[in-house]
């Protein structure tokens, strides 16, 4: 079975049920809040698994057993690798949560082909981009109750360290996520108070589209069934590699032959853009996955 492989999210902005959802298509994989349209209702069966014992978690990463969790917080502190282990040992209370939980689900074809059917906007997107990508969202994982966050702080503001920008990741809306209080001289800590429930990483799946076309008066079709290729830069743009046996001249498709989903999770192997990947534990199985924390 393909190792599960999840993105972190990019700041503590999004609470559950808001703009990351199960099911949503999205447009960049290191944007899953720039749906195309809410998921198509009902979903197929969700699993849902909760971990409240924060003391094992925080103990087995104190013991260099890193979890997605652990990874997340450290990752933003731009701390990586054996450092970790040490960060969890002088920061455990920067861990503490109230539960950590998983949802995840198994979508089908024909779910898939539903959600586009569903939506004009989604089927007007992929008829009008035929060289971009397209992802489902699978899989996220939430936390709830999140005491705080450490960062390296100076008298009276904070102090980046190691390139983050703490201000910057932290992106919080006026109403709603998560709340901080800015330490006062001397102080360490970040502490997160009211709503402090937000989803922290996140599974997907690519969507695969076919379609069929006219080229110099032969039939053809074109597959995007290889890893997105495209701009490096900042890995909005996610163009996928073309199969035909034609040489294509200003052909446009002209209508979609099949589509259907990638059957393990996007960035189990290479990405066209810049990421760190990371082997942590699953807090919910204790088993290995990926956690990919893109660049820039």
């Amino acid at each position: 079975m393909p190792r599960k492989t999840y993105f972190r999210m990019p700041n503590y902005s999004y609470p559950p049920d808001s703009l990351v959802l199960l099911g949503q298509i999205i447009t960049s994989p290191t944007q899953p809040s720039a749906r195309l349209a809410p998921p198509l209702s009902p979903l197929p069966t969700v699993q849902k698994d909760i971990k409240s014992n924060c003391g094992e978690i925080i103990t087995r990463s104190q013991h260099g057993e890193i979890g997605l969790w652990a990874k997340f917080l450290t990752s933003l502190s731009g701390i990586g690798g054996d450092l970790a282990a040490t960060w969890a040992l002088e920061n455990k209370s920067a861990m503490e949560f109230a539960a950590l939980e998983t949802h995840f689900f198994e979508p089908d074809d024909d779910f898939l082909r539903k959600s586009v059917d569903s939506e004009s906007k989604i089927r007007e997107y992929i008829k009008n981009h035929p060289m971009k990508s397209v992802y489902m969202i699978t899989g996220i994982k939430i936390a709830r109750g999140a005491k705080c966050v450490s960062f390296a702080r100076q008298e009276g503001g904070v102090e980046a360290k190691a390139g983050f920008d703490a201000t910057a990741a932290m992106a919080i809306p006026a109403q709603g996520g998560p709340k901080v209080k800015v330490g006062s001289s001397g102080s360490e800590e970040s502490w997160f108070g009211g709503s402090s429930d937000f989803v922290f990483a996140y599974r997907l799946r690519r969507i695969v589209v076919t379609f069929r076309g006219n080229l110099k008066g032969k039939n053809y079709e074109r597959r995007a069934e290889t890893l997105a290729l495209g701009d490096k830069d900042d890995g909005q743009e996610h163009i996928d590699v073309l199969h035909t046996n034609e040489a294509m001249v200003n052909e446009e498709p002209n209508e979609v032959a099949s589509i259907y989903l990638d059957k393990s999770d996007y960035g189990t192997n290479e990405v066209p853009f810049p990421t760190t990947s990371e082997e942590v534990e699953d807090e919910l199985d204790n088993g290995s996955c990926n956690l990919l924390i893109p660049s820039g």
